[in-house]
């Protein structure tokens, strides 16, 4: 945080004859559960600290299931409280049932905003408040207290909506886009797509919260928290074109673009507004060690990616200047790098999904030849495919299915140039 404390996300235990006590069905779950919590810690020392904030999702439950507990009431009209009988994806058969994954602090809101994963949901508490009235339901900037000041993504969780409604499926890394920066003030999600409704592909959207004059969230109170739609959701030309079932992170870089991580399988990319990937890299080290050039890389995942300025103050007094490769033994005519291409470049060729796991779709420009030469070429030189396509539309599939795993060159020749792509196949 600005004023050098650290916010953290951890667990507080509570057994079983608790959740009952707090009303949860018995029906759904017959063990002890982990309630989410969030502490801000001061630093006193090189290891000590001080919790000087918290908030816990144990204080703002609500339920229907026994009306003689003190937090019975219609979920429908609390919508700033969390229920504690909501389950999706069966993730009250768990201990581990809200499942924060990623917070982030927004200092000109005074604000927190959540991806509660078990809900679905993104959630923004006040940190406004003091650790008392952040236990209570009232006080802080917004009067709320501790209760949710804005919540999006799955309305059924406070039973204004349904399955259908849902817009959220597993997601990741829900931040504030830096004010600033392309679309500052709103917020990005890496929407992971795990129980999609028609298909399971990933996302990364963007939404703008509706927000009243008076600085408060607005809530409609007939079919919940807006807005209705994300106002960018950017995924591959195909769905499936980018999928992670866990981890991952998206982020608003300074020149605009968007910095896409994939967490299982370590791929990073770059993209523009205009949906164009300009960097790309994949995380050549895994859990046992540094892979040697050619190599199928597996075990590469990464939590979530983090851009860093050439001036961040961290790197003052560092050779920033680039090295030799982080592979073992590399062959130098494989280690490519590129640069932001012109539009004209760009719309030579396009390779999708990537990486892939069944086939892939080439795009290329056309030209009076009458065919294209498309060429697969492993990372020792050899040519896993190669085929011709006579296709009007300037696109051809390919195959990989029984391809191995690993990164990969695609030479596609339309008769006037020859334009190579790095792509990555992954199951």
């Amino acid at each position: 945080m600005p004023n050098g404390n650290v916010l953290a996300i951890v667990w507080e235990a509570k057994n079983y004859n608790d959740v009952v006590r707090a009303g949860r069905d018995t029906a759904i779950t017959n063990q002890s559960s982990w309630f989410d919590k969030i502490v801000e810690i001061s630093p006193t020392g090189l290891n000590t600290g001080d919790v000087v904030w918290q908030w816990s999702s144990w204080d703002h439950l609500v339920q229907e299931n026994d009306q003689e507990k003190s937090n019975y009431y219609t979920v429908s009209e609390e919508p700033q409280r969390i229920n504690i009988n909501y389950t999706t994806d069966n993730t009250h058969k768990i201990s581990e049932w809200l499942h924060f994954n990623s917070l982030d602090y927004n200092p000109d809101l005074d604000q927190i905003l959540i991806s509660a994963y078990g809900f679905g949901e993104i959630w923004v508490i006040d940190h406004s408040t003091t650790t008392e009235q952040a236990a209570s339901h009232s006080g802080g900037k917004y009067e709320k207290g501790g209760d949710l000041i804005y919540r999006w993504g799955n309305p059924a969780a406070y039973d204004m909506g349904t399955r259908n409604d849902r817009k959220l499926f597993g997601q990741h890394s829900a931040r504030w886009i830096k004010n600033g920066l392309k679309d500052g003030g709103k917020i990005m999600v890496f929407n992971n797509g795990v129980g999609r409704r028609n298909a399971t592909y990933s996302s990364v959207d963007i939404i703008t919260p509706p927000v009243e004059s008076s600085g408060k969230y607005y809530l409609d109170k007939s079919v919940g928290y807006g807005p209705d739609n994300q106002e960018w959701i950017y995924t591959d030309s195909i769905n499936g074109g980018f999928s992670a079932a866990n981890y991952s992170s998206a982020e608003r870089l300074p020149n605009g673009n968007t910095l896409v991580c994939v967490g299982p399988v370590g791929y990073f990319f770059e993209v523009t507004p205009d949906n164009k990937h300009v960097w790309k890299y994949v995380n050549p080290v895994s859990i046992l060690g540094v892979a040697k050039q050619g190599d199928n890389v597996a075990g590469n995942s990464a939590f979530r990616s983090e851009f860093y300025p050439a001036n961040f103050p961290g790197f003052a007094g560092r050779d920033l200047s680039s090295g030799t490769p982080i592979e073992l033994e590399p062959y130098p005519s494989l280690c490519l790098t590129t640069s932001v291409a012109s539009d004209d470049e760009v719309k030579t060729a396009g390779v999708f999904p990537n990486p892939a796991n069944q086939v892939l779709q080439v795009q290329y420009a056309k030209s009076n030849n009458e065919y294209v030469e498309i060429t697969l070429i492993n990372s020792l030189g050899e040519v896993v495919r190669k085929q011709t396509s006579a296709s009007t539309d300037g696109t051809c599939t390919i195959d990989v299915q029984d391809v191995a795993n690993g990164m990969y060159q695609i030479k596609i020749f339309n008769g006037l140039k020859t334009t190579v792509e790095l792509v990555v196949i992954a199951r």
